[in-house]
């Protein structure tokens, strides 16, 4: 499951009890049945659940062996009805389910016999595993599929159970003796014991993504599947909720790289880790003490050398070392973990429209000039931030048109009918779009027909050595062509010296931002240069 399918800050994964025992899950596995919740209960909440919900997974996710239930009001055709509902933690995190789901501890499906453990039950199978290692290494083998909900809606559950113990059946194939069990509806575990080497455990789950991706008979069908495989190494020290944790955290990165791949969780991941981890208690704590701050970077027109716009940043105040500046896909990332996404980009909205209404008699109401902040697929797809926005205008009597909202490329990568949705509406507002980061490591050029954005920006990557490297030139000028030739804006980001301006220009770029021109600056600097 991708981060931003889960949405754990709202609910993740959401499932109804069958008469087995068994979980039938409404989000990303299974097809909502008829007269049920809709495919994502966070759109079927009513909006007064939302914060203790969020307070409650918020909570869960700090301790994993909380299990609180709750009746909650949840939307049934026309009409809201109370329902009750269980928070819990899972195997990759908290989520919200209805009550009389999975049993504390294991179950065996009557299937194929096969075992499936809870998070419980993999944490008690680690937990002995690293009793009986020594000095030996133990190796936890996670794997995800990738987009199984696309099958299981297609073909309906039958065929999606099949899909699954043929999977099931492959994977304890290539573990051998080794110890596996499904690990939820589309997760699967090996444990492996007494390792010397850890690229035998590497090689072992290439393996087993390979045998996951050969054709699955369904119905008359070759259905192929691909997965991203986490691992992670322990020793009789590791706690078995760390092992867990780190193989979750190389499946989200290998995920996060575009899925069907082995992720190792190692040295580099782990100071990533824990980067992510300090993000996300910074942001909290700048969220509780008020300490967020909006600061801007002018965007100048390449020909006439005048402010056209800017870039909303956020900013978070330290006591011990002034301010700095927390990257905005950073801050974003870490919101979603704690749950805090909502309430980041209430902040950012409201203090940005009210900043372009305090610099509207300056600028001119009939100059153009727009303002863009960072937006995340999971906060477009949020319940209510498009309403948000258009509420936020209208109170501020503010031309949709002074606001952009910026993308970056990745959202291709996921596409989801609830971000296509809010775009569209947002569209019809009359609130702009712009990709970032555009021609980077994801790049999708065909997916600028997917979005109607009017300004692209070229990612750094490009611009940092245009003056200097004939390739990246030749690169950076295709990009300026094709986004001039769609109609679209185009952007440099990252303009640090005077030879690259000149080259951008030539090359037909229309604007750029970057130290060359200004740092982003507190609201009063910014109009003190306009």
């Amino acid at each position: 499951m991708d981060r931003w399918e889960r949405r754990l800050q709202v609910a993740a994964r959401t499932g109804a009890a069958d008469s087995d025992g068994s979980v039938t899950r409404l989000h990303d596995d299974n097809p909502a049945p008829a007269g049920s919740l809709a495919r994502d209960v966070a759109g079927s909440l009513h909006p007064d659940e939302l914060p203790v919900v969020r307070a409650l997974l918020d909570l869960a996710g700090t301790r994993p062996a909380l299990r609180a239930e709750l009746p909650l009001l949840v939307r049934d055709g026309e009409r809201w009805v109370s329902r009750d509902y269980e928070v819990c933690t899972e195997l990759m995190g908290p989520v919200l389910r209805p009550a009389g789901g999975l049993p504390p501890r294991r179950r065996r499906t009557d299937g194929d016999g096969s075992e499936h453990l809870d998070r419980n039950g993999v944490l008690a199978e680690l937990a002995a595993a690293l009793a009986r290692a020594g000095d030996k290494a133990v190796i936890l083998i996670l794997v995800d599929l990738d987009r199984f909900k696309l099958h299981n809606d297609s073909l309906g559950d039958p065929a999606g159970n099949e899909i699954l113990r043929t999977v099931g059946r492959r994977i304890a194939e290539c573990a051998g003796r080794s110890f596996n069990a499904a690990a939820g509806s589309d997760e699967f575990i090996i444990i492996l014991e007494a390792m010397h080497e850890l690229h035998e455990a590497a090689s072992l789950a290439d393996r087993i993504r390979r045998a996951v991706s050969e054709p699955i008979p369904v119905e008359g069908h070759d259905i192929v599947l691909t997965a991203t495989v986490g691992v992670a190494l322990g020793s009789a020290d590791t706690p078995p909720d760390r092992l867990l944790r780190d193989a979750t955290t190389a499946v989200f990165t290998g995920k996060d790289h575009g899925r069907d791949r082995v992720s190792m969780f190692d040295e580099q991941l782990e100071i990533h880790t824990a980067r992510r981890v300090a993000s996300t208690q910074t942001i909290r704590a700048a969220l509780e003490n008020n300490d967020l701050e909006m600061h801007y970077q002018p965007v100048i027109s390449l020909e006439t050398g005048r402010v056209i716009g800017a870039e909303a940043l956020l900013r978070v105040a330290h006591e011990d070392d002034g301010h700095r500046v927390v990257r905005p896909a950073r801050l974003v990332d870490a919101a979603e973990d704690v749950g805090l996404t909502d309430r980041l980009s209430e902040f950012v909205l409201s203090h940005t429209i009210a900043q372009l209404v305090a610099w509207e008699p300056i600028i001119g109401r009939d100059q153009p000039f727009r303002v863009s902040i960072n937006v995340s697929p999971v906060q477009l797809a949020s319940p209510g931030f498009t309403e948000r926005v258009a509420s936020a205008l209208r109170a501020a009597n503010l031309a949709p048109s002074r606001l952009s909202l910026e993308l970056t490329e990745s959202i291709f990568l996921d596409p989801d009918p609830d971000v296509d949705a809010a775009v569209s509406e947002l569209v019809e507002l009359g609130v702009s779009f712009g990709l970032d980061d555009f021609g980077g490591d994801h790049s999708s050029w065909g997916g600028l027909r997917r979005f109607p954005v009017e300004f692209v920006k070229l990612d750094r990557h490009i611009v940092v050595d245009v003056d200097r490297d004939e390739t990246d030139k030749v690169i950076a000028g295709t990009a300026i062509s094709l986004v001039s030739q769609l109609g679209f804006t185009c952007v440099a980001v990252g303009v640090e010296r005077e030879a690259q301006r000149d080259v951008l220009r030539d090359l037909g770029c229309d604007a750029a931002q970057g130290f060359l021109f200004d740092a982003p600056m507190t609201a009063e600097d910014f109009e003190a240069l306009l």
